[in-house]
């Protein structure tokens, strides 16, 4: 065996979990207000979101005439397939007894926080695979334009709301700069009118969409961070069960096993409900 907590390590160990485990709760946002939720309770890992494409518009109809054409209704489905992840802890019964703290309720928390980290960082995964619309340029500072462009584009695909946008901390403080830098205010109003500006457009949302920030968003291979504009309709995530955490006496090594898994899956519905953002994450 290899890992276990032992008493040497849990003095430095316990404040290092207590705090991690909070700050991730805190920095986690909540997938299912983002996305269409499925819980699969049926057999079998794969889980359909149908959807209807969009419709054409209905006709005016003249009074005594018969109308004849027909208009086919078809759906179209994205499809995700549910799998486990998980998490293990093992805490010796030493380390157990001799800490102050509650190192199994800090452990529990901590492995949470595990769980909620990867269901975060496979949403975002699915951004790089947004195909139809994508904006900004590799290796090159967000601007105020890009972020235009990218709602421009849901528009022009008549993506449904509520849409969302999904930046990086570091593209997310880009944006926060060019909005300082172009604000334009005179030189006699100041900071006020600079500050004013911020809080009308970036602090909670960009022209009523909603910005969320995910530090799971790292740099690809050119030193970029994929970032997305979707409407809810772009991504579906099933699920069996989010959150399971169970433990096991190992007599031999006087400890306890704590194993924390979740059983789900994400999938693209619509592409053209999505908008890549690439924007350089250095």
């Amino acid at each position: 065996m290899a890992n276990e907590t032992t008493t040497s390590e849990i003095n430095d160990l316990m404040p290092t979990i207590i705090a991690e485990a909070t700050r991730k709760l805190v920095q986690t946002f909540d997938i299912e207000d983002l996305v269409r939720v499925k819980k699969q309770t049926g057999p079998g890992r794969l889980v359909d979101f149908p959807y209807f494409p969009a419709s054409t518009k209905a006709e005016a109809l003249a009074e005594g005439n018969d109308y004849t054409t027909n208009f086919p209704m078809t759906t179209n489905k994205g499809t995700a397939t549910i799998s486990e992840v998980g998490k293990k802890f093992i805490l010796t019964d030493l380390a157990e007894y001799s800490s102050s703290e509650d190192i199994v309720d800090a452990i529990s928390d901590y492995a949470r926080n595990a769980i909620a980290q990867k269901i975060e960082y496979d949403f975002i995964s699915l951004f790089a695979g947004l195909t139809t619309n994508y904006v900004g340029t590799t290796n090159t500072d967000i601007t105020l334009a890009v972020l235009e462009e990218a709602l421009y584009k849901l528009d022009s695909s008549s993506a449904p709301y509520p849409w969302f946008i999904v930046l990086s901390p570091k593209v997310w403080y880009d944006l926060k700069t060019a909005i300082h830098a172009t604000s334009g205010a005179p030189s006699n109003v100041g900071e006020i009118y600079k500050d004013k500006l911020m809080d009308m457009y970036f602090v909670s949302d960009f022209e009523g969409v909603p910005i969320y920030i995910s530090r799971q968003i790292a740099n690809d291979v050119s030193g970029d961070h994929i970032c997305a504009a979707f409407s809810k309709e772009a991504f579906g995530f099933a699920y069996k069960w989010l959150m399971k955490i169970e433990k096991e006496r190992d007599i031999s090594l006087r400890a306890t096993e704590f194993m924390a898994t979740a059983l789900y899956g994400f999938c693209e519905i619509v592409d053209e409900y999505g908008v890549k953002i690439t924007a350089d994450g250095v």
